[in-house]
Protein backbone atom coordinates (compact mmCIF):
# COMPACT_ATOMS: atom_id res chain seq x y z
CA UNK A 1 0.00 0.00 0.00
CA UNK A 2 2.75 2.48 1.09
CA UNK A 3 5.14 1.47 -2.17
CA UNK A 4 1.50 2.52 -4.45
CA UNK A 5 1.18 5.85 -2.64
CA UNK A 6 4.63 6.59 -3.36
CA UNK A 7 4.53 5.85 -6.88
CA UNK A 8 1.38 8.28 -7.22
CA UNK A 9 3.36 10.93 -5.32
CA UNK A 10 6.30 10.31 -7.82
CA UNK A 11 4.38 10.71 -10.96
CA UNK A 12 2.24 13.60 -9.68
CA UNK A 13 5.95 15.45 -8.97
CA UNK A 14 7.48 14.78 -12.33
CA UNK A 15 4.16 15.66 -13.80
CA UNK A 16 4.50 19.09 -12.32
CA UNK A 17 8.91 18.82 -12.84
CA UNK A 18 8.20 18.80 -16.68
CA UNK A 19 6.29 22.05 -17.00
CA UNK A 20 8.70 23.90 -14.57
CA UNK A 21 11.57 22.78 -17.03
CA UNK A 22 10.40 23.87 -20.27
CA UNK A 23 9.45 27.42 -18.35
CA UNK A 24 12.95 27.70 -17.40
CA UNK A 25 14.20 26.66 -20.83
CA UNK A 26 12.22 29.50 -22.51
CA UNK A 27 13.61 32.11 -19.69
CA UNK A 28 16.78 31.32 -20.13
CA UNK A 29 16.49 31.42 -24.29
CA UNK A 30 14.79 34.61 -23.47
CA UNK A 31 17.35 35.94 -20.79
CA UNK A 32 20.28 34.95 -23.38
CA UNK A 33 18.21 36.80 -26.33
CA UNK A 34 18.00 39.62 -24.13
CA UNK A 35 21.67 39.57 -22.96
CA UNK A 36 22.73 39.25 -26.65
CA UNK A 37 19.95 42.95 -27.68
CA UNK A 38 21.44 44.66 -24.34
CA UNK A 39 25.10 43.77 -25.22
CA UNK A 40 24.71 44.57 -28.84
CA UNK A 41 23.66 48.44 -28.17
CA UNK A 42 25.97 48.90 -25.53
CA UNK A 43 29.00 47.72 -27.87
CA UNK A 44 27.51 50.71 -30.24
CA UNK A 45 27.22 52.83 -27.93
CA UNK A 46 30.92 52.46 -26.03
CA UNK A 47 32.62 50.82 -29.03
CA UNK A 48 35.83 52.32 -27.92
CA UNK A 49 35.71 50.61 -24.90
CA UNK A 50 34.30 47.32 -26.47
CA UNK A 51 37.63 47.63 -28.42
CA UNK A 52 39.76 48.30 -26.18
CA UNK A 53 38.30 45.31 -24.42
CA UNK A 54 38.97 42.93 -26.96
CA UNK A 55 42.49 44.31 -27.98
CA UNK A 56 43.32 43.54 -23.84
CA UNK A 57 41.95 40.16 -24.31
CA UNK A 58 43.99 39.58 -27.53
CA UNK A 59 47.30 40.81 -26.27
CA UNK A 60 46.64 38.34 -23.19
CA UNK A 61 46.58 35.33 -24.78
CA UNK A 62 49.01 36.14 -27.85
CA UNK A 63 51.87 34.06 -26.15
CA UNK A 64 49.38 31.00 -25.85
CA UNK A 65 48.27 31.65 -29.81
CA UNK A 66 52.09 31.89 -30.60
CA UNK A 67 52.70 28.95 -28.68
CA UNK A 68 50.67 26.88 -30.20
CA UNK A 69 51.36 28.39 -33.55
CA UNK A 70 55.24 27.79 -33.45
CA UNK A 71 55.14 23.71 -33.54
CA UNK A 72 52.53 23.86 -36.53
CA UNK A 73 55.32 26.42 -38.80
CA UNK A 74 58.11 24.16 -37.41
CA UNK A 75 56.63 21.22 -38.61
CA UNK A 76 55.46 22.73 -41.71
CA UNK A 77 58.96 24.14 -42.34
CA UNK A 78 60.56 20.88 -41.41
CA UNK A 79 58.71 19.01 -43.91
CA UNK A 80 59.36 21.89 -46.35
CA UNK A 81 62.69 21.21 -46.33
CA UNK A 82 62.18 17.50 -46.31
CA UNK A 83 61.04 17.85 -49.46
CA UNK A 84 63.51 20.52 -50.82
CA UNK A 85 66.29 17.99 -49.32
CA UNK A 86 64.86 15.14 -51.56
CA UNK A 87 64.22 16.98 -54.56
CA UNK A 88 67.76 17.98 -54.91
CA UNK A 89 69.12 14.68 -53.91
CA UNK A 90 67.54 13.34 -57.10
CA UNK A 91 68.67 15.87 -59.04
CA UNK A 92 72.10 15.38 -57.76
CA UNK A 93 71.68 11.72 -58.86
CA UNK A 94 70.62 13.04 -62.28
CA UNK A 95 73.38 15.42 -62.49
CA UNK A 96 76.13 12.91 -61.62
CA UNK A 97 74.46 10.13 -63.65
CA UNK A 98 74.70 12.81 -66.75
CA UNK A 99 78.24 13.92 -65.71
CA UNK A 100 79.05 9.89 -66.46
CA UNK A 101 77.78 9.73 -69.67
CA UNK A 102 79.36 12.95 -71.11
CA UNK A 103 82.75 12.12 -69.36
CA UNK A 104 82.40 8.60 -71.60
CA UNK A 105 81.06 10.42 -74.63
CA UNK A 106 84.08 13.14 -74.34
CA UNK A 107 86.97 9.97 -73.99
CA UNK A 108 85.21 8.20 -76.91
CA UNK A 109 85.00 11.55 -79.43
CA UNK A 110 88.89 12.51 -77.84
CA UNK A 111 89.95 8.45 -78.69
CA UNK A 112 87.92 8.69 -82.08
CA UNK A 113 89.44 11.96 -83.37
CA UNK A 114 93.41 10.94 -82.57
CA UNK A 115 92.39 7.25 -84.45
CA UNK A 116 91.07 9.62 -87.17
CA UNK A 117 94.28 11.60 -87.13
CA UNK A 118 96.57 8.57 -87.18
CA UNK A 119 94.33 7.01 -90.22
CA UNK A 120 94.79 10.51 -92.12
CA UNK A 121 98.42 10.62 -91.20
CA UNK A 122 98.83 6.84 -92.25
CA UNK A 123 97.11 7.29 -95.96
CA UNK A 124 98.46 10.75 -96.34
CA UNK A 125 95.19 12.87 -96.53
CA UNK A 126 94.12 16.65 -96.54
CA UNK A 127 92.02 17.46 -94.15
CA UNK A 128 88.38 18.30 -95.57
CA UNK A 129 88.45 21.16 -97.53
CA UNK A 130 86.06 24.34 -95.36
CA UNK A 131 82.64 25.55 -97.54
CA UNK A 132 82.55 28.41 -98.58
CA UNK A 133 79.49 30.48 -100.25
CA UNK A 134 78.34 33.96 -101.32
CA UNK A 135 74.99 35.10 -102.13
CA UNK A 136 74.74 36.44 -105.58
CA UNK A 137 72.34 37.93 -108.12
CA UNK A 138 71.04 37.04 -110.65
CA UNK A 139 71.69 40.36 -113.68
CA UNK A 140 70.58 38.41 -117.09
CA UNK A 141 69.00 34.98 -118.35
CA UNK A 142 70.59 34.28 -121.40
CA UNK A 143 67.96 31.52 -122.45
CA UNK A 144 67.41 30.65 -125.90
CA UNK A 145 66.46 27.64 -127.56
CA UNK A 146 69.84 26.54 -128.08
CA UNK A 147 71.60 26.97 -124.32
CA UNK A 148 70.06 28.72 -121.25
CA UNK A 149 73.00 30.09 -118.67
CA UNK A 150 72.89 33.40 -116.23
CA UNK A 151 74.54 36.12 -115.51
CA UNK A 152 75.27 36.10 -111.93
CA UNK A 153 77.28 38.79 -109.46
CA UNK A 154 78.50 38.23 -106.21
CA UNK A 155 80.75 39.95 -103.57
CA UNK A 156 83.94 40.69 -104.72
CA UNK A 157 86.07 39.23 -101.98
CA UNK A 158 84.41 36.10 -102.39
CA UNK A 159 86.77 33.71 -104.71
CA UNK A 160 84.83 32.95 -108.04
CA UNK A 161 86.12 29.94 -109.97
CA UNK A 162 85.08 27.73 -112.85
CA UNK A 163 82.87 24.66 -111.33
CA UNK A 164 81.67 26.09 -107.69
CA UNK A 165 77.93 25.41 -107.60
CA UNK A 166 75.05 27.49 -107.81
CA UNK A 167 71.94 26.28 -105.64
CA UNK A 168 68.85 27.59 -104.27
CA UNK A 169 66.22 26.60 -101.16
CA UNK A 170 65.56 24.10 -103.72
CA UNK A 171 68.58 22.37 -104.44
CA UNK A 172 71.48 22.82 -107.59
CA UNK A 173 70.41 25.06 -110.18
CA UNK A 174 74.21 24.72 -112.72
CA UNK A 175 77.50 25.24 -112.56
CA UNK A 176 80.11 28.38 -112.56
CA UNK A 177 81.98 28.12 -116.26
CA UNK A 178 82.91 31.73 -116.55
CA UNK A 179 84.12 33.68 -113.68
CA UNK A 180 85.60 37.69 -113.68
CA UNK A 181 87.16 37.50 -109.93
CA UNK A 182 87.57 41.26 -110.17
CA UNK A 183 84.58 42.55 -110.81
CA UNK A 184 82.78 39.69 -108.68
CA UNK A 185 80.70 38.32 -111.75
CA UNK A 186 80.02 34.82 -113.26
CA UNK A 187 77.98 32.99 -115.50
CA UNK A 188 76.36 30.08 -114.76
CA UNK A 189 75.72 27.15 -116.90
CA UNK A 190 71.93 25.67 -115.95
CA UNK A 191 71.07 22.18 -115.86
CA UNK A 192 68.64 22.78 -118.83
CA UNK A 193 71.20 23.55 -120.93
CA UNK A 194 72.71 21.02 -123.56
CA UNK A 195 75.97 21.11 -122.67
CA UNK A 196 75.13 20.46 -119.06
CA UNK A 197 75.87 16.81 -118.80
CA UNK A 198 76.26 15.53 -115.30
CA UNK A 199 76.92 12.25 -113.08
CA UNK A 200 73.77 11.65 -110.88
CA UNK A 201 71.51 9.01 -109.45
CA UNK A 202 68.03 8.20 -108.26
CA UNK A 203 67.82 8.59 -104.43
CA UNK A 204 65.65 5.63 -103.58
CA UNK A 205 67.76 3.32 -105.98
CA UNK A 206 70.68 4.19 -106.29
CA UNK A 207 70.92 3.50 -109.64
CA UNK A 208 73.63 5.64 -111.68
CA UNK A 209 73.12 7.85 -114.95
CA UNK A 210 74.13 10.49 -116.79
CA UNK A 211 71.45 13.95 -116.38
CA UNK A 212 71.45 15.91 -119.53
CA UNK A 213 69.93 19.04 -120.29
CA UNK A 214 67.54 19.41 -123.30
CA UNK A 215 67.35 22.92 -124.37
CA UNK A 216 63.34 23.42 -123.37
CA UNK A 217 63.08 23.45 -119.48
CA UNK A 218 63.78 19.46 -119.59
CA UNK A 219 65.73 17.16 -118.63
CA UNK A 220 66.89 13.21 -119.78
CA UNK A 221 68.33 10.71 -117.85
CA UNK A 222 71.12 8.96 -120.22
CA UNK A 223 72.96 5.27 -119.88
CA UNK A 224 69.98 4.46 -117.30
CA UNK A 225 70.93 0.97 -116.70
CA UNK A 226 67.87 -1.68 -118.51
CA UNK A 227 67.08 -2.98 -114.77
CA UNK A 228 66.88 0.36 -113.08
CA UNK A 229 64.40 0.76 -110.71
CA UNK A 230 62.42 3.76 -111.90
CA UNK A 231 59.03 5.33 -110.85
CA UNK A 232 57.36 8.81 -111.40
CA UNK A 233 58.46 10.92 -108.76
CA UNK A 234 61.96 9.56 -107.73
CA UNK A 235 64.11 12.22 -106.89
CA UNK A 236 67.56 12.92 -109.11
CA UNK A 237 70.47 13.68 -106.75
CA UNK A 238 74.31 14.08 -107.62
CA UNK A 239 76.60 11.06 -108.12
CA UNK A 240 79.73 12.44 -106.64
CA UNK A 241 81.71 10.17 -109.12
CA UNK A 242 83.52 12.60 -111.05
CA UNK A 243 85.42 14.50 -107.97
CA UNK A 244 83.79 17.89 -109.26
CA UNK A 245 80.80 17.32 -106.98
CA UNK A 246 79.69 16.37 -103.49
CA UNK A 247 77.03 13.54 -103.41
CA UNK A 248 73.56 13.72 -103.06
CA UNK A 249 72.76 16.89 -104.43
CA UNK A 250 69.09 17.82 -105.20
CA UNK A 251 68.97 18.58 -108.82
CA UNK A 252 65.20 17.20 -110.23
CA UNK A 253 62.31 14.57 -109.58
CA UNK A 254 61.39 12.59 -112.52
CA UNK A 255 58.35 13.49 -114.36
CA UNK A 256 58.01 11.89 -117.88
CA UNK A 257 58.99 8.22 -118.49
CA UNK A 258 58.76 7.36 -122.45
CA UNK A 259 59.73 3.85 -122.95
CA UNK A 260 63.43 3.48 -122.17
CA UNK A 261 63.60 7.40 -122.29
CA UNK A 262 62.93 8.69 -118.75
CA UNK A 263 62.98 12.51 -118.65
CA UNK A 264 62.94 14.86 -115.27
CA UNK A 265 62.28 18.74 -114.25
CA UNK A 266 64.66 20.42 -112.27
CA UNK A 267 63.24 21.39 -108.89
CA UNK A 268 64.08 24.83 -109.26
CA UNK A 269 61.32 27.22 -111.66
CA UNK A 270 64.69 27.95 -113.83
CA UNK A 271 63.25 30.92 -115.95
CA UNK A 272 62.52 32.05 -112.49
CA UNK A 273 65.64 32.89 -110.75
CA UNK A 274 66.44 36.27 -109.33
CA UNK A 275 69.08 34.56 -106.26
CA UNK A 276 71.40 32.04 -106.48
CA UNK A 277 73.92 31.16 -103.82
CA UNK A 278 77.23 30.41 -105.45
CA UNK A 279 78.86 27.89 -103.24
CA UNK A 280 82.82 26.12 -103.06
CA UNK A 281 82.96 22.57 -102.07
CA UNK A 282 86.80 22.49 -102.46
CA UNK A 283 86.20 19.50 -105.01
CA UNK A 284 86.73 21.82 -108.31
CA UNK A 285 88.64 19.41 -110.74
CA UNK A 286 89.23 21.19 -113.96
CA UNK A 287 86.39 21.20 -116.30
CA UNK A 288 86.07 20.66 -119.55
CA UNK A 289 85.05 23.90 -121.88
CA UNK A 290 81.10 24.12 -123.08
CA UNK A 291 80.22 23.85 -126.24
CA UNK A 292 78.91 27.49 -126.73
CA UNK A 293 79.48 30.95 -127.40
CA UNK A 294 80.05 33.31 -125.06
CA UNK A 295 77.64 35.88 -124.83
Amino acid sequence: MKIIIVSLKFRQFALFAIPLRVAIAQASVGVLLLSAIVLIFVARGHADTFSAIRMSLANAIRPVLVAAHEPVEWSQNFLGQLQTAAVLQLENRALREEVVNLREWHAEAVRLNAENRALRSLLQMKQPHEIESAAGTVLADNGTSFGHSVIVTVPREFRLRRGQVAMTGSGMVGRVVDAATDSGMARVLLLDDPASRLPVMISNSRARAILSGQGNGELLLEHLPGNAQVQMGDKIVTAGSDGVLPSDLALARITRIDGDRVYAEPLAALDRLEWLRIVDFGTISTLSKPNFQTP
